[in-house]
């Protein structure tokens, strides 16, 4: 039952719930409580920080401090909470997409290789010779990685094999596989060195060509060279 010092033709709180005219009386209590906190219920509605979501616009709060250490920044000079930058093609000032500064940022960060430099146009964007060229490349890795081709291995892992008349230097059994004694990535000067090959089986191979912490793929992996 309600409680005497709250008159009310309700017999419970369950059956007040169900009575529209308390259900209304609710409404309006709980009416605009999000923009006396000033945040909007709908996060792309237009009072949610000044409709810069909606239109895709940088704060300067949020992303100047990402920002400064590679580019220039300043503060928009119609509306002092949003964030100008310069173009990198003609060095004009603008207002760039939010989406962008969080790109740029992330890059800065090195989350991603992607510059994500800022132009101002797409004219800028498409004559610009920096425009879609890696600052630092990594030209050196693609070399190291690709530096032997598949034929000149084949020839060195025939001449391992023919010096070995076929023969495991380990077991005595017939060998089928060439094994390098230090690792390409660690020595690739001497890479194509016959003498610096060994024959061995493929039990051998993994047992004594792999097994060990300077020939493991996982140290290899991790290794930087």
């Amino acid at each position: 039952m309600m409680r005497i010092n709250y008159p009310t033709t309700c017999c419970s709180k369950d059956c007040s719930h169900k009575s529209n005219k308390i259900r209304f009386k609710i409404s309006n209590s709980l009416k605009n409580t999000h923009k006396k906190l000033g945040t909007s219920i709908k996060h792309g509605g237009g009072n949610y920080k000044g409709n810069v979501v909606k239109h895709n616009l940088p704060l300067y709060d949020t992303y100047s401090h990402q920002l400064i250490p590679v580019e220039e920044v300043r503060r928009c000079s119609y509306r002092s909470d949003l964030l100008e930058v310069r173009c990198v093609k003609c060095g004009v000032w603008f207002v760039p997409k939010r989406n962008l500064c969080e790109n740029r940022a992330q890059f800065i960060k090195g989350h991603t290789d992607r510059e994500s430099r800022f132009y101002c146009s797409v004219s800028c964007k498409f004559s610009c010779s920096l425009y879609h060229k890696k600052k630092h490349p990594d030209l050196v890795k693609r070399k190291r990685r690709n530096q032997f081709s598949e034929s000149q291995l084949r020839v060195w892992s025939a001449e391992v094999l023919k010096r070995a008349k076929y023969m495991c230097e380990y077991c005595g059994k017939e060998a089928t596989v060439a094994h390098h004694i230090k690792p390409k990535k660690l020595e690739p000067f001497f890479a194509l060195d016959p003498d610096f090959g060994i024959a061995c089986c493929k039990e051998c191979h993994i047992k004594y060509g792999h097994s060990n912490s300077e020939c493991k793929y996982i140290y290899l992996a991790n290794k930087n060279c």
